[in-house]
């Protein structure tokens, strides 16, 4: 039996909607969920890029690459207000926004109007493909969505988007949006009509840093032991096995393990900072893993998720090795539950990261001989610190975070 924190649960994990593209049935209303981490009294943060901002009198050029904030309100499944990356291409005055997100089954073509900066878009026949077997017909359309009473009806219509250059924003009027609809007959006729591959509104797009810049492979491969989530998700005892770990070409302290949960179909890469070598941090990030019962699991480390540190454990490095004691790495599922984060309560032994040929990183030589000295986190000084308390450690030179053992 599986255990999250104290609660026991059977858990199926599911490939990504990417693997097997659906065709479902739109809600009368929108669900209004939303993927906010909203841990009670928690110091939770998440990871954001930093934007990219025009100096003063500074144009920037419509292409490059979004982050896109997305409305996915329509499906019973729908996660509410989430964002997604995105690249924008121009060629000539035709904008293409692709996205590797499984919310586009298809690029996105507009034409701009570089004089009024405004981005049209318009339906388009994608011609045919095959779901499940069946032969489906698919038109893109843009709409807009209108209420209705206590619901609402979707209107297909051409809608515009709004490039400001100054800021590399895009903006849309509300409840403006892209669906994907699926026919069984090429005539597209409505008595064909399906349902949707998917439809979600436009909360806007602005310029970001892409993700996949600025990572310097290590030239060895990364050694892995994941003793944290693959006992969570698979019956089968994990194993070592070689993973491609990076580093930011700007800070060295960065690293970013590339996909080390594909064998339990989660596809994203996790960044490690290890500015503290006592405090690891993984700030709250996708781990790539839905599950049929709680939907996409969020991952996080102690002090970035819990209000009360002290219940948790802490990631460290040590030379080029990085573990992960029990307890060190948490659980979060916004869809299933908002207030609650989870640990593995199967782990018996810390996971490790082994990096080897590590550039620009070395050990901080110790004066083990020098006395520890212990404030709050508020910089004060404590004489006699409390088993269990989050406290800031000096040694020498060295300062760092710890929980009181």
């Amino acid at each position: 039996m599986k255990k999250f924190y104290t609660m026991a649960l059977a858990l199926t994990v599911v490939a990504s909607a990417m693997a097997a593209p659906q065709i479902r049935q739109m809600q009368p209303n929108k669900v209004k969920k939303h993927m906010s981490v909203n841990l009670t009294d928690s110091q939770m943060k998440k990871v954001s890029a930093q934007k990219v901002k025009a100096k003063a009198g500074e144009e920037q050029s419509i292409e490059g690459y979004y982050d896109f904030h997305i409305g996915d309100y329509y499906f019973q499944t729908s996660v509410g207000e989430t964002t997604v990356g995105a690249n924008v291409t121009l060629d000539g005055n035709t904008v293409t926004i692709s996205s590797d997100s499984e919310f586009f089954p298809s690029d996105i073509v507009g034409t701009f109007n570089a004089t009024t900066n405004k981005i049209t878009f318009d339906s388009r026949n994608l011609g045919s493909t095959s779901i499940q077997g069946s032969t489906y017909y698919i038109l893109f359309t843009p709409f807009e969505w209108i209420a209705v009473g206590d619901s609402g009806e979707v209107t297909d219509k051409s809608i515009e988007g709004t490039y400001d250059p100054s800021t590399g924003t895009i903006t849309f009027l509300k409840d403006h949006g892209f669906s994907w609809k699926a026919y069984s007959d090429a005539s597209l006729s409505d008595s064909s009509f399906q349902g949707y591959l998917n439809i979600w509104d436009v909360l806007g797009m602005e310029k970001g840093i892409d993700p996949e810049s600025g990572w310097n492979t290590v030239t060895t491969t990364a050694k892995w032991m994941d003793y944290m989530v693959w006992p969570m998700f698979m019956e089968a005892a994990p194993s070592e096995k070689e993973i491609t770990v990076q580093q930011a070409a700007e800070n060295p302290n960065m690293f970013r393990m590339v996909a080390p949960f594909a064998d339990i179909f989660g596809s994203a890469n996790i960044v490690l900072d290890a500015t503290d070598r006592a405090n690891v941090l993984i700030a709250l990030q996708e781990s790539g893993i839905v599950t049929s019962d709680m939907g996409p699991c969020y991952i996080a480390s102690t002090t970035e998720i819990l209000a009360d540190p002290s219940q948790g454990s802490l990631i460290t490095m040590s030379g080029n090795r990085i573990e992960f004691p029990i307890k060190s790495v948490w659980f979060y599922f916004p869809q299933y539950n908002e207030q609650s984060v989870y640990f593995n309560g199967e782990q018996t032994a810390p996971g490790y990261l082994i990096i080897d040929k590590l550039n620009g990183i070395d050990d901080i030589a110790v004066d083990h001989n020098a006395p520890i000295e212990y404030f709050n986190l508020q910089g004060v000084r404590i004489a006699n610190p409390e088993k269990g308390q989050l406290v800031i450690t000096r040694q020498g030179s060295k300062t760092s975070k710890t929980i009181v053992r």
